[in-house]
């Protein structure tokens, strides 16, 4: 793992939005045969586009392919970790 701190940035961005896709097919399910159901399923699907990005930008961070473009990023991981909790 070249970089951490980018490292744990990506990885709760995805814990984020992995978070988001089965939150969002959960609430599908609530509206089950309601309207809402297809708004509830189309943003889980979107969420999951983040999710593969996250993962492969996950890859390139151990790899040490993405630079430091933070300026605290130590500031960010923790405001991360903050919503990551929340969630």
């Amino acid at each position: 793992m070249k970089n951490s701190r980018v490292t744990a940035i990506i990885s709760s961005c995805l814990a984020i939005d992995s978070m988001a896709v089965r939150l969002y097919a959960d609430f599908a399910v609530l509206f089950e045969g309601h309207e809402l159901e297809a708004f509830w399923q189309e943003m889980s699907k979107e969420e999951e586009t983040h999710v593969v990005f996250w993962r492969g930008m996950l890859k390139l961070a151990r790899a040490g392919d993405i630079p430091e473009v933070f300026e605290e990023p130590e500031k960010v991981a923790g405001e991360l970790k903050d919503v990551e909790a929340k969630v």
